[in-house]
């Protein structure tokens, strides 16, 4: 379970996270943070989703209390044909955040193993432990970055191709670190995006993909 308090006295004032709301159970924290209308840098948490979903309307399976599952909702002041660097943006620095964090705390897994397969999964050894749902409102520029992490569930459906952290680490991880170091990640890096170091954002995105040289399909789902 997460610890509401020592989060919101990590990140609020400490970082670009402004507001936290936090539900033990919630359909999608996308949909609830489309419904703040005239808030900006809000972290939106869940100990379970009810409806959560990754790309095409697939469902997001995970056990109460045992992942990561939230959103982040952000304006980005970029143009329409730049929407892409935000998926690059957010799942580079995620896979980095994960890395990070498993070199500090797991000294016995190799972290060559994790990789970020097109357009925004996280693998390791080929197996998805992580995906990214990015929703935007067209002609506002407000992003909601729906981040899924699988850290202590160790079972999944037959149907995923799918693991968690706890599975490699054979110890249960600390989520309140982990959300804590993928927020400071993202914070540390966030002029890039301010700046319009697309370049940048999509040099580290390739170095940390195993995607280079083969087909694949670019989906942006925006709302009017």
């Amino acid at each position: 379970m997460l610890d509401i308090d020592f989060i919101r006295d990590s990140l609020l004032g400490k970082t670009f996270i402004s507001a936290i709301y936090h539900f033990d159970e919630i359909d999608s924290t996308n949909n609830y943070a489309k419904k703040l209308k005239d808030e900006d840098n809000v972290l939106v948490l869940a100990e379970y989703q009810s409806g959560g979903k990754g790309r095409f309307d697939r469902k997001w399976d995970s056990e109460k209390g045992m992942n990561l599952t939230f959103t982040i909702k952000k304006k980005f002041n970029i143009n329409a044909n730049q929407n892409s660097y935000i998926n690059f943006y957010f799942s580079y620095f995620l896979y980095e955040a994960i890395w990070t964090f498993l070199e500090e705390n797991a000294k016995n897994i190799s972290t060559d193993l994790l990789k970020i397969k097109w357009p925004n999964d996280i693998l390791f050894d080929s197996k998805k432990i992580s995906g990214i749902l990015i929703e935007s409102v067209l002609n506002k520029n407000d992003y909601m970055i729906g981040i899924g992490l699988n850290v202590n569930q160790k079972k999944f459906n037959d149907k995923f191709i799918a693991a968690s952290l706890i599975n490699y680490t054979n110890d249960k991880v600390d989520l309140n670190a982990l959300l804590i170091k993928i927020i400071n990640v993202l914070d540390k890096n966030l002029h890039l995006l301010d700046e319009a170091k697309f370049d940048k954002i999509y040099e580290l995105w390739k170095k940390s993909t195993d995607m280079i040289g083969k087909n694949a399909e670019f989906v942006i789902d925006l709302e009017i």
